[in-house]
Parts: C-alpha cells; structure tokens; sequence
C-alpha cells in the first residue's frame, strides 16, 4: 500500500493535481506512519526500501504514465482518494500497530 500510494501521489503531482488539503493531511499522515512502522519492522535495510521505491517504482510509473488524461492516470486519482479517506486511514492505523514484516504478506512478496 505504501510503495502505490506513492506512485499514486506522484503520478498526481506530476500532473499538477493536488489533493484537497484535508486528503493531502492525511496522505502525510499516512506516509509517515508507514515509513516508521517500516523502519520499525522491516528484515533488511528500511531506507533501502523506501529509496527503491522512490528511485524505482515512481521513476517507472512517471516515466510509463502517457496522459494526465488517460485512464491509468483517472484510476491513480480515484485510488488515492479512496486511500485518503478517514475510515482508510483509522483502518490503516490499526494495522500498523501489529509489529510484523512489512515485506511479508499480500503485496510484500
């Protein structure tokens, strides 16, 4: 979830889209939750995880995104804004108090 809401958020960024101030809030929110329960939990090095995830899958998704019309870049819009909601984020919350491997699980492997 943390590597997609990135992508997501940059795709937005690179196409000059903010998210309200209450959803952009609460992506913050969410990221830096994320970014500690990484540091916290992950098996191998954690700021090698987040500059992958920086350096590569963002890199790859802005390089592959064709429009800020397209539809790729609609479903990105409607993506994060499901993720910015405050039910995902109180959701999110809960699972981030369970200490566990962040690169184990559904989408980790």
């Amino acid at each position: 979830m943390y590597m997609l809401m990135r992508v997501y958020h940059a795709e937005l960024d690179a196409c000059h889209v903010p998210l309200s101030k209450d959803r952009e809030a609460r992506y913050q929110r969410l990221r830096a939750g994320m970014e500690k329960f990484i540091h916290a939990n992950a098996k191998n090095d954690p700021n090698k995880i987040i500059s992958g995830i920086e350096n590569d899958n963002i890199k790859r998704a802005l390089a592959g995104l064709k429009s800020c019309n397209s539809d790729d870049f609609k479903f990105a819009v409607q993506a994060l804004d499901q993720m910015t909601t405050p039910d995902n984020e109180k959701m999110v919350e809960g699972t981030l108090s369970l200490p566990r491997d962040p690169m184990v699980g559904d989408c980790g492997s």
